[in-house]
């Protein structure tokens, strides 16, 4: 005891000045670090709420589709996961006045599961340059969507094979889902793909 009283005795104010100093850093490092690691848990708790939120997991992982033509209100729309073609058009606002419904009916799944980045194109009825008349177009294009397999054997590379496969594929959104879908081969699409048409 006496000998840290005289310890104490013989401290000057700078040495006072500095222990406290000391034992100020200590306190705020203690402080500092027991901050910086609730911040961290709070971090990785909010991570970990929004990661298993089921309302941001269908935000993140919807399908954007485009659907223009005749439809009450064309553009892009951001639909959930899982949906189906008639999705689409509804969220468009349903088929306009002048939708060729024919069409619609025969050529256009409602039930087609969507795609992320799927256009889907409603075409008017009676437009008279698209007019389909035994599985051609007024402008000689044929309707992979309505030709029969004898018009579709016209097709330079198509044969009797290829031609039902064609059949079998339907519908078709665009010519391009004759290779999205493996119907013929690059090369021959290549040949055909400014004879033909899918409305």
């Amino acid at each position: 005891m006496d000998f840290v009283e005289g310890v104490v005795k013989k401290f000057t104010w700078v040495d006072w000045l500095l222990l406290v100093i000391i034992l100020f850093g200590l306190g705020y490092g203690g402080v500092y670090s027991w901050v910086m690691k609730s911040r961290s848990y709070e971090s990785t708790k909010a991570r970990i709420q929004v990661s298993t939120n089921p309302k941001n997991f269908e935000a993140t992982n919807g399908v954007t589709v485009d659907v223009s033509g005749e439809v009450e209100k064309a553009g892009v729309y951001k639909l959930e996961n899982g949906a189906r073609m008639k999705d689409a058009l509804a969220a468009a606002g349903g088929l306009s006045a002048k939708a060729d419904r024919e069409f619609v009916a025969q050529s256009i799944n409602l039930a087609e599961k969507l795609v992320d980045g799927q256009k889907v194109f409603v075409p008017a009825k009676e437009n008279g340059q698209l007019r389909i008349e035994n599985g051609q177009t007024k402008q000689g294009k044929i309707n992979i969507n309505k030709a029969d397999l004898a018009s579709l054997e016209t097709l330079s590379g198509v044969g009797a094979v290829r031609a039902q496969a064609i059949i079998d594929g339907r519908p078709y959104q665009t010519i391009e889902d004759l290779i999205k879908k493996k119907v013929v081969t690059a090369s021959v699409y290549e040949k055909i793909k400014d004879k033909i048409s899918v409305y």
